[in-house]
């Protein structure tokens, strides 16, 4: 019977496949189900503890991961730190008219952080910053001296404060696991004082200054070496003309930049003085009142502080501008100057020769004659100058046009002019003759009404020592002047018939001018 019963509920299990196995108490795998650990742990964990509503009897099995100790009998898993996500199945075997049943436990391994590299500067100066970076980005940046550093918790821009060392962290929160910290050094340093120095600043070449600084402990330099040379104590040496920069400097540490002082060092060396206007200006000779050719110099400004002359002329003088050094002006006193042109300096002076000689002006006396006078025509007489070869003149009619022309007599008879028009008439040069001085004189057209040319007379011509002179009216005064106006005889008379001695006056042409009671009667002899 018992058989019988045990066929009979076989059967009806055959016939009922279809029946809801949990309706029959089938065992089941259970709900899946997840967790999350740190692959530092080193716990056990019961995979059958986490599948909700599982009967037991099943098999485990690892269907991915790796790392880690697995017991499919027991049902745990021991994680490693070289674990991975894994997966785990829980399996109830199927037994008619149940089926088989599954379910998955899945492990999320969470790596600990580890190996983390932090980057920056660890060395800052007060004031300053240096940002800090790390391998794994994520975390936050902390210091564990906030008086010594600062750090923003983000970035990792780090600010000194204060000297000293301090810690900054960087956290990296981990959960399951534990939060990572990982540590830099960081140094704050103070930045050096900021030096003055001290020293002359002007010295000659191959002579020497001392500098000195504030501050001890600082390192000396010259901009140009070929220029000033500088030791480690402050020692200048000047080399050659130029300008030198001295700099001290004090060399900053941890971060901190370095802090100096500098001053300029002027070397200058003997000056020097260069002719730039033509050659022949320093040795010129120039008429009276007449301006000299200008002398130049250039006079470099890098060795002198400017330029003067010595020995000049009454009248010439020297001017200074930007280097430029001029003689210029206009003597007034005749002679030989010998002058000499300094470029003077610290350091010394250089100098150039030069010379001017200025001579006297030339003229003469030019007069009116009208006893040489033809009708209609004015005539004008000068006194020979000696060595001139040829006369330059011009003359005007009333203000009329201007004749120019040359003679080589000392007068000269202007025709064509009415009674009672003036004629100017001027000697405008010379040639032959150095500094002339034109000489002008207004004349009339008288008809030769003044004077009886065959009544008034002197003789001889050229005279020895006695000058005879006859006049039909009473002669008052003789003057007689030398070729350069100058008169060299004035004597007065009441006689119409003189004898004149001549015998002290040297030899060469001689203007004559006899005043009578009706005229004024010009003449030249020549003293032999």
């Amino acid at each position: 019977m018992k058989n019988l019963s045990f066929l009979f509920v076989l059967c009806f299990g055959m016939a009922s496949a279809q029946v809801d196995a949990l309706s029959i108490g089938c065992p089941t795998a259970g709900s899946d189900s997840s967790i999350t650990i740190c692959n530092s742990s080193t716990t056990p964990i019961s995979l059958f503890d986490l599948v909700v509503g599982a009967s037991s009897g099943g098999n485990w099995t690892r269907i991915s991961g790796t790392g880690g100790v697995f017991d499919a009998v027991t049902g745990t898993f021991t994680p490693t730190e070289d674990s991975t996500n894994s997966n785990f199945m829980y399996t109830i075997v199927g037994v008619s008219p149940c089926i088989e049943d599954s379910s998955i436990v899945l492990i999320n391994v969470v790596q600990q952080p580890t190996g983390v590299i932090l980057s920056g500067n660890q060395n800052v100066c007060i004031g300053l910053t240096s940002t800090f970076g790390a391998s794994d980005p994520g975390g936050t940046w902390s210091s564990s001296e906030m008086s010594i550093a600062t750090v923003d918790a983000v970035t990792g821009v780090v600010m000194g404060v204060s000297a000293g060392t301090t810690t900054i962290n960087y956290t990296i929160a981990a959960s399951p696991c534990i939060d990572a910290v990982f540590t830099r050094t960081i140094t704050v340093t103070a930045p050096p004082e900021q030096p003055s120095i001290l020293g002359y600043g002007g010295i000659c070449a191959g002579s020497w200054t001392t500098f000195s600084a504030s501050i001890p402990g600082g390192f000396w330099s010259s901009s140009n070496s070929s220029v000033a040379m500088i030791d480690t104590t402050g020692f200048v040496l000047g080399i050659t003309s130029g300008t030198a920069i001295i700099t001290y400097t004090i060399y900053g540490s941890g971060g901190c930049g370095n802090k100096s002082a500098s001053s300029n060092v002027r070397v200058t060396s003997t000056p020097s003085i260069v002719l730039t206007s033509d050659p022949s200006t320093a040795n010129q000779t120039v008429c009276l009142n007449r301006p000299i050719i200008p002398i130049t110099y250039y006079v470099d400004l890098l060795d002198a502080y400017g330029g003067d002359a010595t020995g000049l002329p009454n009248g010439v003088s020297f001017t200074n501008n930007a280097g430029i050094f001029t003689i210029i002006g206009t003597p007034t006193q005749v002679g030989s100057f010998s002058y000499t042109a300094h470029a003077v300096a610290w350091c010394g002076f250089a100098s150039l020769p030069g010379h001017i000689t200025i001579l006297p002006e030339t003229s003469t006396t030019l007069f009116c004659d009208p006893a040489q006078a033809t009708p209609n025509s004015a005539f004008f007489d000068w006194a020979p100058i000696p060595g001139a070869t040829n006369y330059q003149y011009s003359y005007s009619i009333d203000n009329g046009p201007e004749i120019n022309g040359s003679t080589a007599i000392s007068n000269f008879e202007v025709a064509n002019v009415l009674p009672g028009q003036n004629v100017t008439f001027t000697l405008t040069d010379a040639q032959g003759v150095s500094c002339f001085q034109s000489i002008s004189a207004t004349c009339s057209s008288l008809s030769n009404e003044l004077f009886d040319s065959g009544v008034f007379t002197f003789f001889p011509n050229p005279v020895e020592n006695m000058l005879n002179v006859k006049s039909p009216h009473a002669i008052k005064n003789i003057q007689i002047f030398n070729v350069l106006g100058q008169q060299v005889f004035d004597n007065d008379y009441n006689e119409t018939e003189l004898q004149i001695d001549l015998a002290h006056l040297s030899r060469g042409t001689y203007l004559v001018k006899a005043y009578t009671t009706d005229a004024i009667k010009r003449f030249k002899i020549v003293k032999n």
